[in-house]
């Protein structure tokens, strides 16, 4: 029963679909994420004085750049995963990693390189308070979740099933039971195989008729 749960969850169509749906997950999150307000500061109106005061929320985009672009990459990466096989699905998931660290990384090293960040966002105005939130965990969680998605893809994609596959011409086969090594028989009953039927047609003979064919013409 172990062995038999272990190749559930290694089944390669259920690998693919969930590897699909974290991907998408992750690139939401990003999106979302870096969308948010991250720091809200309290700055003042005029330059030089203590009051009046404004507040001045930034965005996660705002403190990284690169955050939100990476969420619509990942996404990208998700629909192109479907679309592609083989060899291109394995380049697709190598930029759906990349797309994940560049997400990520940054949102992690936000919290250790906070104060630069925001005086770069306010573009000189001084910061008399700043709060922040969590929204950069969210980040962090989400572009280490594209990481190991696209990795995943970059190394276990090409047995994944395609889209194309559903839509391609089934390979011809042998119907069970039909003999095949030279019987002389064939799934039409008559007695004929399809190369025999054509030498008939070429004698003038009706290969249908249920007549012995080979023989001599009957005209």
């Amino acid at each position: 029963m172990v062995s038999d749960v272990g190749r559930s969850v290694m089944n390669p169509r259920r690998e693919y679909g969930m590897t699909i749906a974290v991907l998408i997950v992750a690139a939401i999150g990003m999106i979302v994420a870096y969308g948010a307000t991250w720091i809200t500061a309290t700055v003042p109106v005029f330059r030089g004085e203590v009051t009046p005061t404004r507040l001045v929320s930034l965005t996660g985009s705002m403190l990284i750049g690169s955050g939100a672009g990476a969420g619509w990459v990942a996404a990208a990466c998700a629909a192109g995963i479907v679309a592609t096989r083989t060899w291109g699905r394995t380049a697709i998931g190598i930029l759906a990693a990349l797309a994940g660290a560049a997400g990520g990384i940054p949102a992690i090293a936000f919290i250790l390189s906070r104060g630069p960040l925001v005086t770069d966002a306010l573009a000189g105005d001084e910061a008399l308070e700043v709060s922040g939130n969590a929204w950069w965990v969210i980040a962090a969680l989400s572009g280490l979740a594209g990481m190991v998605a696209g990795a995943v893809t970059a190394l276990r994609g090409r047995n994944w099933p395609s889209l194309s596959a559903r839509y391609e011409r089934p390979s011809a086969t042998t119907p069970t039971g039909v003999n095949t090594a030279g019987s002389g028989s064939d799934t039409t009953g008559t007695g004929a195989t399809a190369i025999t039927m054509w030498d008939a047609l070429d004698r003038g003979e009706d290969p249908t008729d249920g007549r012995p064919m080979g023989g001599s013409n009957a005209r």
